[in-house]
C-alpha cells in the first residue's frame, strides 16, 4: 500500500508540471504573435491641426440718402370744441328733436348778428329758454326811449318859445331904457320929481331882472338837452343788451359740428354759466407732442424757415402710419419739470382715408434733417466702439465713432467705406485674422425692414 501511494503522488506531480509548462508555452506564443502583428501595422500619419472657421452674417455698407424721423406720442384733440353755457336764466321751454350725442348741428345761416340780427330758423335752435321776461324788458326800454324822444322834442319847443319871448323882452327893455334916459335928464333939470325918478328906476331894474331870468333859463336848455340825450343813449345801450339777452334765449351752434355732450333737458331751469351742450368740430384735429430739447432743435430749423414738416401718425410704435399731417407750430418755452418742448401737429380729416378721432393716442413721426451719402451700419455690429470687416475670408477689427445713432442704426464718417462688408454675428469670439464664412448678406433697406427702424426713413432707395 505504501508503494501504491507513492506511485499516485508521483503521477499528480507530473500532471501539475506539464500544466505549468503548457501555460508558459501559450503565454510566450501570444506575446510573440502580438509583437509580430504590431510590426506588420503601419504607424498613423501626423497632420497639422485645422484652424476654426466661423459662419457669419454680413452687412454691405452703401452710401444712402437718409432722413431722421423725430418720434413722440400725443393724444388727438379737436381743433374747435366749445361748451355752450347758458348766458341767461330761465326755463328750457323746448329742445331740438335730435339733441343727442353724435348728432350734427349747424349754425344759423349767415351767422347770427348781435341785437337785431336775423332770427335763427327752428332747425338751427338747439334749445329755447323762456324768452317772455326778456321780451317784456325790451318793450319797457323801447317805451322809455320814446318818452325820451318826446321829452327832447318838448324841450326844443320850449327853448324856441323862450327865445321868442327873449326877443320881445329885449325890445321892451330897449324902449324903456330910452324912456328912462329921458326921465333921468328931466330929473336933472328938476322937471321930474324924485319920486317919479325913483319909480322909473325901479321899473328899469324889473325889466333887467326879467331879462336876466330869461337868459338864465335859455342857458340851462343845453344842459337839460344833454341830460336827455345821455339818458337816451343809456336806454339805447340797455335796449341792445336786452335784445342780446332775448337772442341768447335761443341757443345755437357757433359752427358746424357734432354734439359730444348734452347736459340739459326740456323743463330744466338754467342760470348763467350752466353747461348746456358741447359741440365738437373734428374736421381738423391737433396732436400736441412733447419733444426732447435735442429733437426739438432738429425740427426747428425747418419750422423757422417757414416749412411745415410732414408728419406720419400710427396707432403704436410698430404699426404703419394711418394718418398724415403737418407740424404747424411750437411752444415758445420748455417745460421746467420734463425738459421737453410742446409742438403741435395738424391733421385735416378731409384728406384722410380714415378720420383721426379726437381722443386717439398716437405715435407721431416727424420728418427731420436729411443726411446725404450717409454711411450707415447696424448698431449691433459695434462692440465697445469696434466693428469687424470681412476681407479675403478673414475678419479685421476697426475702431469707429458714430456721428449719430438712429435707434438700431449708426451713422459713421470714418473707419468704413462704401462696399465694406461688416460682420454682424459671432462678434464675441471674433479676432483679427479669424477665418469666417459668409452666410446671409444684408443691405440697408432689408435691414431697416428687418429691425423696423422708426426713427429714420430711407429716401430714394435703389
Amino acid at each position: 500500500m505504501t508503494a501504491d501511494r507513492a506511485t499516485s503522488r508521483g503521477g499528480t506531480t507530473w500532471r501539475t508540471l506539464i500544466s505549468i509548462i503548457l501555460i508558459l508555452l501559450l503565454f510566450g506564443g501570444g506575446t510573440i504573435t502580438a509583437e509580430a502583428l504590431s510590426r506588420l501595422r503601419k504607424p498613423p500619419e501626423l497632420k497639422e491641426p485645422e484652424s476654426r472657421r466661423y459662419n457669419v452674417d454680413i452687412f454691405v455698407v452703401e452710401p444712402v440718402r437718409l432722413q431722421r424721423v423725430v418720434t413722440g406720442f400725443g393724444t388727438a384733440q379737436a381743433d374747435r370744441e366749445v361748451v355752450l353755457s347758458a348766458q341767461v336764466a330761465g326755463e328750457v321751454l323746448s329742445t331740438h328733436p335730435r339733441l343727442e350725442v353724435g348728432e350734427q348741428v349747424t349754425p344759423p345761416v349767415g351767422t347770427p348778428l348781435p341785437a337785431g340780427g336775423k332770427s335763427p330758423g327752428p332747425d338751427e335752435i338747439l334749445l329755447q329758454i323762456d324768452p317772455r321776461n326778456y321780451e317784456e324788458r325790451v318793450v319797457q326800454i323801447e317805451n322809455r326811449l320814446r318818452e325820451s324822444e318826446v321829452e327832447l322834442e318838448r324841450l326844443k319847443q320850449e327853448e324856441k318859445n323862450l327865445k321868442t319871448l327873449r326877443e320881445r323882452l329885449q325890445s321892451d327893455f330897449d324902449d324903456f331904457t330910452k324912456e328912462f334916459r329921458k326921465t333921468e335928464d328931466l330929473h336933472k333939470q328938476g322937471v321930474v320929481t324924485e319920486s317919479e325918478f325913483r319909480q322909473a328906476t325901479i321899473q328899469l331894474r324889473t325889466y333887467e331882472k326879467v331879462l336876466l331870468q330869461n337868459d338864465n333859463e335859455l342857458n340851462l336848455f343845453p344842459v337839460r338837452g344833454d341830460q336827455i340825450v345821455q339818458r337816451r343813449e343809456a336806454l339805447q345801450n340797455d335796449l341792445k343788451l336786452a335784445k342780446l339777452d332775448l337772442e341768447r334765449t335761443a341757443v345755437t351752434a357757433p359752427f358746424t359740428g357734432r354734439l359730444r355732450k348734452v347736459n340739459v333737458e326740456q323743463g330744466q331751469y338754467v342760470k348763467p354759466g350752466d353747461a348746456l351742450v358741447t359741440v365738437t368740430d373734428a374736421s381738423i384735429v391737433e396732436v400736441p407732442v412733447a419733444l426732447t430739447l435735442t429733437d426739438h432743435a432738429r425740427i426747428m430749423v425747418a419750422l423757422k424757415s417757414g416749412q411745415s414738416p410732414t408728419v406720419a401718425l400710427a396707432p403704436n410704435e410698430t404699426a404703419k402710419p394711418l394718418w398724415f399731417g403737418e407740424l404747424v407750430r411750437s411752444a415758445p418755452n420748455a417745460d421746467e419739470q420734463t425738459r421737453t418742448v410742446m409742438v403741435y401737429v395738424r391733421v385735416d380729416n378731409s384728406r384722410q382715408t380714415t378720420p383721426l378721432l379726437p381722443g386717439t393716442f398716437v405715435q407721431v413721426r416727424i420728418d427731420g434733417p436729411i443726411y446725404d451719402d450717409a454711411l450707415v451700419v447696424p448698431r449691433d455690429a459695434l462692440v465697445r466702439g469696434k466693428l469687424f470687416v470681412l476681407k479675403d475670408g478673414q475678419s479685421f477689427g476697426r475702431i469707429v465713432t458714430p456721428v449719430e445713432t438712429l435707434q438700431s442704426l449708426a451713422i459713421l464718417d470714418n473707419g468704413v467705406a462704401a462696399g465694406d462688408r461688416i460682420i454682424l454675428t459671432n462678434l464675441d469670439v471674433l479676432h483679427d485674422g479669424a477665418r469666417v464664412q459668409p452666410q446671409t448678406e444684408y443691405r440697408l433697406p432689408a435691414e431697416m425692414e428687418r429691425q423696423r427702424v422708426r426713427t429714420a426713413r430711407l429716401l430714394d432707395p435703389q
